[in-house]
């Protein structure tokens, strides 16, 4: 008798509860993170602040330090870091690929978009000729055994 009235009163209880107790567990897209803010809750926007929820950070510039040979093998060094031809570099606001390495220049994709560093620049100096291109040809030629 006491049993029945024990099982009653919790058939009683579990039915009056909402959740796990009245014979159902919630599902878990129903469940509310304590943590977050309400739904369509943003802080006003600081004064004389950048945003900082959608701001890129500002690419930094690459630069072309140096670069070592030792038989065909080359290394350069861009923004301080070693890299070889393949290697991935990392800079805040770009992905750079080290395509090539010469003598005196690192080929390159800096966010899929082909890049020519050079340790010496040459502004206005026509492209070196690949191997075999006629004279005349609006590129300038490579003394044998210098590589362009």
């Amino acid at each position: 008798m006491v049993g029945a009235a024990v099982a009653a009163a919790a058939a009683m209880l579990a039915a009056a509860l909402p959740g796990p107790l009245a014979g159902a567990a919630p599902a878990a897209d129903s469940l509310i993170d304590p943590t977050q803010p309400p739904p369509g809750f943003t802080l006003p926007p600081v004064p004389g602040e950048p945003n900082r929820g959608t701001a890129r950070p500002e690419p930094e510039q690459v630069h072309l330090q140096m670069i070592a040979r030792s038989g065909n093998a080359r290394l350069a060094v861009i923004n301080g870091r070693s890299v070889h031809a393949g290697d991935q570099l990392a800079l805040p606001g770009r992905n750079l690929r080290i395509v090539d390495i010469a003598d005196a220049w690192v080929d390159l994709l800096d966010d899929g978009h082909q890049q020519r560093l050079e340790l010496v620049p040459h502004p206005g100096l026509a492209p070196a000729c690949p191997a075999g291109t006629p004279s005349g040809s609006g590129c300038r030629a490579v003394p044998p055994g210098v590589s362009p």
